[in-house]
């Protein structure tokens, strides 16, 4: 790994191609009558599957994508959510770049899946690297305190890497 003064990392957004075109995980249907839905609509959301959601989702990222892990743990504040993030390092295609890292994020809020691009890196060659670099800049650009003992699961996942 180079010297940190020589490792840039972006959080700015990007969306990768396989991203963009992405209907698996719509859950919400339009009533364009202002009524109520019809039975076929609502047979459609009742069969709505994470699972097969996110299998859908993952099957369109690119083969070279390499699989860190996912975090799953609850967040108590006001309220609680669930948080269920499933992370992949990509090789970053052309430009200033040399790896992305992207996740599949559950969004408890409406009840689907959703992309969400984190980071890319620079200045780092080995993918395990820049894996570990992205993830505890991201932690730390979102506020968790690994120490935390809420955090476990964070803590555990960056570990792991």
């Amino acid at each position: 790994m180079k010297d940190d003064a020589e490792i840039l990392i972006d959080f700015e957004t990007f969306v990768l191609p396989f991203m963009a075109d992405d209907t698996s995980n719509d859950t919400e249907k339009s009533d364009e009558d202002g009524g109520e839905e019809d039975d076929d609509d609502e047979e459609e959301e009742e069969e709505y599957s994470r699972e097969e959601a996110l299998d859908a989702m993952q099957q369109k990222i690119p083969r070279g994508a390499i699989q860190l892990g996912e975090t799953e743990g609850e967040v108590d504040n006001w309220t609680s959510w669930e948080i269920d993030d499933h992370y992949y390092l990509l090789p970053w295609e052309g430009g200033q770049f040399d790896w992305a890292l992207i996740r599949i994020s559950w969004d408890d809020n409406w009840g689907r899946y959703d992309w969400e691009s984190c980071a890319r890196i620079s200045g780092v060659s080995n993918p395990t690297a820049a894996a570990r670099v992205m993830v505890e800049k991201l932690f730390d650009k979102w506020g968790i305190d690994l120490n935390d003992s809420e955090n476990e699961f964070h803590r555990n996942f960056l570990d792991s890497i």
